[in-house]
């Protein structure tokens, strides 16, 4: 592949509705310039479901969590694979703190695609602070999604 101005995206996703917009942003960027994109999903280790909350030991709730990321990320990327077969889609799941491991991540890559907010399928995983702290300690060129307002009742359609 030749050089083009975003020849790998990173998209941060966690299966919330800003995170899948973002996502739609980054499939359009990669048809453009022809990119590669890598779907990284953080596991918050220190939001970790608690094993009174479910009756599971931790361990059991670990891998509960991390099994159900590892589907949706595999859900996405099949999807994204039917529908846009020209685009390399690589998934990538990672433990930590969410904005520490987009910016290391980040390094590797010529643009970062997330949303400004994520409430997704695991509540919690990317908050607004987790993008506002992306864009205080990243230094690559960030794209932050964020979903539309809401129309006002009264407004036009």
């Amino acid at each position: 592949m030749g050089y083009t101005m975003y020849d790998r995206i990173l998209v941060a996703v966690d299966g919330s509705d800003t995170s899948l917009l973002a996502l739609s942003h980054a499939v359009e960027l990669a048809m453009v310039f022809g990119s590669e994109l890598t779907l990284l999903s953080v596991i918050d280790k220190f939001k970790l479901p608690f094993s009174a909350e479910y009756g599971l030991g931790a361990q059991e709730s670990h891998e509960r969590l991390v099994r159900g990321v590892i589907e949706n990320l595999n859900e996405v990327t099949v999807e994204l694979g039917k529908s846009h077969p020209d685009i390399r889609v690589d998934p990538r799941v990672e433990e930590g703190r969410p904005a520490q491991i987009i910016v290391e991540v980040a390094e590797d890559f010529d643009l970062i695609v997330m949303g400004s907010q994520g409430f997704g399928f695991i509540a919690g995983w990317f908050l607004g602070s987790v993008s506002n702290e992306v864009v205080n300690s990243c230094t690559k060129p960030l794209l932050i999604v964020k979903k539309p307002a809401d129309p006002k009742p009264g407004d036009p359609s």
